[in-house]
Order: C-alpha cells, then structure tokens, then sequence
C-alpha cells in the first residue's frame, strides 16, 4: 500500500509541475498536452463567493444529482432543510463546494456566487 501511495504522489507532483509550467508559459498547449495526456483547459474563470446557504437543521438534505459546479435555473430546488425547499436565487446559479456529507446546523452547505460575480 505504501509504495502505491508513493508511486500516486510522484505523479501529482508531475502533473503539478507540468501544469504550472504551462500557467507560466514555459511549455506551450501542445507540450503540455504531450505531457499530461491530455489537453490542456482552454480558459478559466474566476469565482467571486458572496452567498453561503447554512444549514438550520440536521435534516439537510441535497437534491439527487447535485454536484460542484451544477448550474441551477431561478427557483430549481437545491436542497431541502426542515422540510423547506431550499432554491436557486437566480438563473444560472452555480453551486461552489456543497457539503454533502456531516452537513451540521449552522455550518455552510453550499457556496454561491453572485450572479455577476463570474467572469471569464
């Protein structure tokens, strides 16, 4: 088990190096790609957080099929808490880093941003 581990380790780290670099500009998309395996993601965006949902009651519960990153229509229900629908703000709500375990009252379930806060 410990050498899988270590084994595991020594690629991220690569993978991490080889990223970066590309970041950086010291290898281009198409060496970078040669590198990883894959193509490196065109674009990123930056994400302002502004909202945070907190849970009020132990019985949080996500909507099926929710992830990071799932964008939401106005009014599409995200979750439930104490038998209230909890639901998208705005149209194209985007869901940062839900907790979809041990979700405890008064701890952050999920994380919104607001809807100008993404930009390319």
């Amino acid at each position: 088990m410990r050498a899988a581990l270590g084994k595991a380790s020594v690629a991220v780290a690569w993978e991490v190096l080889w990223r970066f670099l590309g970041v950086v500009g010291i290898l281009d998309s198409r060496e970078l790609g040669a590198r990883l395996g894959v193509a490196a993601p065109a674009t990123q965006r930056i994400i302002r957080v502004t909202d945070v949902i907190v849970a009020k009651c132990p019985d949080f519960v996500f909507t099926q099929g929710l992830h990071g990153l799932s964008v939401l229509k106005k009014g599409e229900r995200i979750a439930t808490d104490a038998g209230v629908p909890v639901c998208a703000p705005y149209d194209g709500c985007l869901l940062i880093m839900p907790t979809m375990r041990h979700v405890k009252p008064g701890l952050t379930a999920v994380r919104l941003p607001g809807p100008s806060c993404v930009a390319d």
